[in-house]
């Protein structure tokens, strides 16, 4: 987030607090993951209801090592099973073969320091956008402290 300090020599700190605030859409390499990967929510798509899209959910990261960690990561594994005779799955998590939805990276405005072992906790709250419905509203909940992001 230091970039924001110095622009092509612009001192644009004040574009760093809003452009946090949206989630980044890129490839996270694998060995940039510092924690274990968790699942926040099991969707069957067959069965599921609109409301069932809006959730919270919680769960423990566990640091892989020591480390600054700076931003969370999020991917989808999905599986085709239903009626097909050969099954069809594939994950966009950072370990995977790169697709075209990548990760979505929800970037720390202040970085977490972990230890080995160290575990973080975390509530993710997906709600959708009321003004724009193709759009996320995110809360996620870091050992207390509640961070805002919207994504597109």
């Amino acid at each position: 987030m230091d970039f924001w300090k110095d622009v092509y020599g612009f001192q644009m700190s004040c574009m760093r607090n809003e452009t946090v605030k949206e989630v980044l859409v890129t490839t996270v390499a694998d060995h940039a993951v510092v924690s274990n990967c968790v699942v926040i929510k099991e969707i069957d798509a067959l069965r599921c209801q609109v409301d069932q899209l809006e959730f919270v959910a919680e769960a423990q990261l566990v640091a892989h090592r020591q480390c600054s960690m700076h931003a969370v990561c999020a991917f989808f594994d999905v599986g085709f099973a239903a009626g097909l005779v050969h099954p069809v799955s594939f994950s966009t998590s950072p370990s995977a073969p790169s697709t075209h939805w990548k990760q979505a990276v929800f970037l720390l405005p202040q970085a977490i320091e972990l230890r080995q072992g160290e575990s973080v906790a975390v509530q993710v709250e997906c709600r959708k956008n009321r003004k724009h419905p193709r759009s996320l509203d995110i809360a996620l909940t870091l050992n207390g402290t509640r961070l805002k992001y919207w994504m597109d």
